[in-house]
């Protein structure tokens, strides 16, 4: 691999450690889908409104602390995976700064798309997602490159966790087209 093994370990240990707080906020988009769906079909229409609120505060805070938690404990978390490597933890900290941090804009995007698909427009939450994805995949990578001239190999690894993100709408781009 061109990156570099501390890279790569680096990147490989944020990664777990990040997919608990993604886990966490997904719980909540999991849920106000749900909920949305059912109040949906009770022709509750107000009661998703307030749902909508109220997920995205929950979210949010969820977001925001599990990713300062993850960030100021990030070293001794990084440790667990790789404990005799002191650049791959560097690494990681890059990652979880870059990643963990802004997270929360991840879970408010996906109540607000989980919800917009229990009201039965998916082409909607499809468009919310490929421009949200797109936008923060550009202002972060261009900030990462300009602000810290790190090497194209970071970089390069930050771009294709955004990828991830992306697989969101494409999912999306092909059950609208099969249903729609």
């Amino acid at each position: 691999n061109s990156l570099g093994a501390d890279v790569v370990a680096g990147n490989a240990a944020a990664s777990n450690i990040e997919n608990f707080v993604y886990i966490a906020m997904n719980a909540f988009s999991v849920a106000a889908t749900t909920i949305t769906g059912q109040n949906m079909g009770a022709k509750q229409f107000k009661r998703v409104d307030k749902l909508l609120g109220e997920a995205v505060i929950m979210v949010t805070i969820i977001g925001v602390t599990l990713g300062a938690v993850t960030y100021m404990f990030g070293e001794p978390l990084a440790k667990l995976y790789c404990p005799d490597n002191p650049s791959a933890i560097k690494y990681s900290m890059v990652r979880f700064l870059w990643i963990t941090i802004p997270y929360f804009l991840c879970g408010i995007m996906e109540v607000f798309t989980g919800i917009l698909k229990s009201c039965g427009s998916a082409l909607s939450s499809m468009i919310i997602s490929l421009v949200f994805c797109s936008t923060f995949i550009f202002l972060c990578l261009k900030n990462i490159v300009e602000r810290f001239r790190i090497k194209f190999g970071m970089t390069g690894v930050l771009f294709f966790h955004f990828e991830k993100c992306h697989a969101d709408f494409e999912v999306t781009i092909f059950v609208t087209s099969k249903n729609g």
